[in-house]
């Protein structure tokens, strides 16, 4: 079966988090991106579970302040 590409926006609403975290996470390391074009670049969803099940905490804060910002 075909796994599931994420933009940056599907990546963060799947996540809880901004684009600019998953900017960071990118940036980082912490989470693989795929270059499908110059201008396009796809996360895969289990990549964003395992990111998720590392990083548990650090997420459900970004989520509470981002809720409190609204």
């Amino acid at each position: 079966t075909a796994e599931s590409l994420l933009s940056y926006s599907q990546a963060a609403q799947r996540l809880g988090v901004s684009r600019e975290t998953i900017y960071r996470y990118q940036r980082a390391g912490k989470l693989a991106a795929i270059r499908l074009s110059s201008k396009t670049v796809r996360f895969r969803a289990s990549d964003l579970e395992r990111l998720l099940a590392d990083t548990q905490v650090p997420l459900m804060h970004e989520k509470l302040n981002n809720h409190m910002k609204n």
